[in-house]
C-alpha cells in the first residue's frame, strides 16, 4: 500500500531549496544512510528545479510503498509544454545551452529508478523510486504517525543552512575522494613491485635455470653420437633429451606468456623472408621427429614478405604439433602455404574429432584445454594457441578455427605480405 507523506507545491526558487530539505529528512526518518540521503535530496531538487525552469512551476510528492519491496518515491508532476526528445536526454545525448536534460540524466543515476510520462497537452511527471535499506524501520503505522510529527514541525532548516550542509557533503566527498586516491596509489605500487618480481624472476627462468638444461641435453646427446652405449643406456640418454628438450620448450613457452602478459606483447623482427622455404624446413624438421605420420605441404602463389622467421616458425610449429596430438593415427595433417594479393596463408589440417563449441569460445586462452578425453597424455601449459595468437597480433595479422565432423579441424593465418608503415602527420 503506498502512503502520501508530504506534498510540495513549487512556484519559486526558494520552494526547490524547501523540496532538498525535506527530501533529505524523509530519507533519514526511513533508514537511508548519508550517502543515500544525499542521492535521494540531489535527485529531488534536480527534478523540481526543471519543472521551475522550463515549465514554471509544479508539485512534489513523497510517498513510501510499504506492500512487498518497501521504497521511498518522489513524484514530481508540472503543466508545462512536454520534452519532445525525452530519449535522447535519458541517454545522455543532449548537452543544450540552458543544461535541458542534466538534471534527468544525473536523477537516474542517482536512484534505483526513474520513470518519465511527458506530453504537449497533459505536460511531465516524474516518478523516481529508491528501495528501503535492509537495516531501515519497518514501515508501520507508528512510524507513519511519527514521520507526520516531525512533517509538521517548521522546516528542518532555512535556505543559508542548506548551503552550509551542501558544503558539508562537497568537502566529505573530497575527502573521501582523496582517500580512495590514497588506496589507488597503493595499489598501484603493490602491483609494481609485482611486475618486477615476475620480471626478476622470468630472468632467473631464462638464465639460471635455461643454461643448465641445455647442458644436460647437449650432454646426453654427445652420449648418443658417440655409439658406445648399451641398449639400455641409449634409451636413458634419450629420454633425457627427449624431456630436456620439452621443459625447453615449457620454459620458451612461460616467457612468451610473461612477455605478453606483462611486456605488451610479444616483439618481433621484421625482416624479408620467404614463406615457402619457412613452411618446407618446418615440416621436414617435424616429419623426422614423427616418421608414423604423414605431413602433406601444399604451396602456390608468392611467399615473399616480412616478418620474423622465428616467430613464425613457432607459430607453425605450435600449430602442426597439435595437429598431430589431436588427431588420429593413421590419418594425415595438410599444410598450406599460400601467396594470394597483399597477404600470406598458413593453414594446417588435422582430421581430429571437431572442438567443442565451449572450448573453441576460449580457445586462444591461456592455460585452456580441449575436453578431458582429447587431453589424456598430453604434456604442456595450455599456452600454446595463446602463444600463436599473440605472435600473429604482433604481425599485425589474424587467426581462426574451423572445425566440423565432416570437414576436421583447420587453423588459418593471414599476415599482410608487408608491414603497414604509420602514415606521416600532416603538417
Amino acid at each position: 500500500m503506498s502512503t502520501v507523506l508530504l506534498s510540495l507545491e513549487i512556484r519559486a526558487e526558494p520552494d526547490v531549496v524547501r523540496v532538498r530539505q525535506r527530501a533529505r529528512q524523509l530519507a533519514t526518518l526511513f533508514g537511508f544512510d548519508l550517502q543515500d540521503q544525499t542521492r535521494i535530496a540531489t535527485a529531488a531538487s534536480e527534478v523540481a528545479r526543471n519543472a521551475f525552469q522550463y515549465a514554471h512551476g509544479g508539485k512534489v510528492q513523497f510517498s513510501v510503498e510499504a506492500d512487498g519491496p518497501a521504497a521511498f518515491f518522489v513524484r514530481v508532476s508540472d503543466s508545462g509544454p512536454g520534452i519532445a526528445n525525452l530519449p535522447a536526454i535519458l541517454e545522455g545525448r543532449v548537452r543544450s545551452r540552458t543544461g535541458l536534460g542534466v538534471g534527468l540524466v544525473g536523477s537516474k543515476k542517482l536512484m534505483d529508478d526513474l520513470r518519465v510520462d511527458t506530453s504537449a497537452d497533459k505536460g511531465t511527471t516524474v516518478e523516481m523510486r529508491k528501495s528501503l535499506p535492509e537495516q531501515a524501520p519497518r514501515v508501520t503505522p507508528e512510524l507513519l504517525a511519527r514521520v507526520e510529527r516531525e512533517l509538521s514541525r517548521p522546516g528542518p532548516e532555512s535556505p543559508f543552512d542548506e548551503v552550509r550542509r551542501q558544503n558539508q557533503e562537497l568537502i566529505r566527498a573530497l575527502a573521501e575522494l582523496e582517500d580512495h586516491q590514497a588506496e589507488l596509489a597503493r595499489v598501484n605500487r603493490s602491483l609494481q613491485d609485482r611486475i618486477e618480481f615476475e620480471q626478476y624472476l622470468v630472468g632467473i627462468v631464462s638464465h639460471d635455470l635455461r643454461n643448465p638444461l641445455s647442458a644436460m641435453v647437449i650432454s646426453a646427446s654427445v652420449l648418443i653420437h658417440r655409439g658406445d652405449l648399451d641398449e639400455k643406456q641409449t634409451r636413458t640418454a634419450a629420454r633425457i633429451v627427449s624431456s630436456g628438450n620439452r621443459a625447453e620448450r615449457m620454459i620458451r613457452d612461460l616467457l612468451d606468456f610473461t612477455q605478453a602478459r606483462i611486456g605488451g606483447g610479444i616483439p618481433v623482427q621484421r625482416r624479408s623472408l620467404e614463406m615457402h622455404v619457412l613452411a618446407r624446413q618446418i615440416v621436414d624438421e617435424i616429419q623426422a621427429a614423427h616418421l608414423e605420420r604423414e605431413i602433406q605441404l601444399e604451396q602456390s602463389g608468392d611467399g615473399r614478405g616480412e616478418g620474423d622467421s622465428d616467430r613464425l616458425a613457432q607459430v607453425l610449429t605450435n600449430l602442426v604439433r597439435n595437429a598431430i596430438n589431436y588427431s588420429p593415427p593413421g590419418t594425415s595433417v595438410r599444410v598450406e602455404s599460400l601467396g594470394t594479393g597483399d597477404s600470406l596463408l598458413l593453414k594446417v589440417h588435422n582430421q581430429g574429432p571437431p572442438i567443442p563449441p565451449e572450448t573453441a569460445a576460449v580457445l586462444f586462452q591461456p592455460m585452456r584445454r580441449g575436453n578431458e578425453q582429447a587431453e589424456r597424455g598430453r604434456q604442456g601449459l595450455g599456452l600454446g594457441l595463446f602463444i600463436v595468437r599473440q605472435i600473429v597480433a604482433a604481425h599485425e595479422g589474424t587467426v581462426d578455427c574451423q572445425s566440423s565432423e565432416a570437414e576436421g579441424t583447420t587453423f588459418t593465418v593471414t599476415l599482410p605480405r608487408q608491414h603497414a608503415m604509420p602514415a606521416a602527420p600532416r603538417i
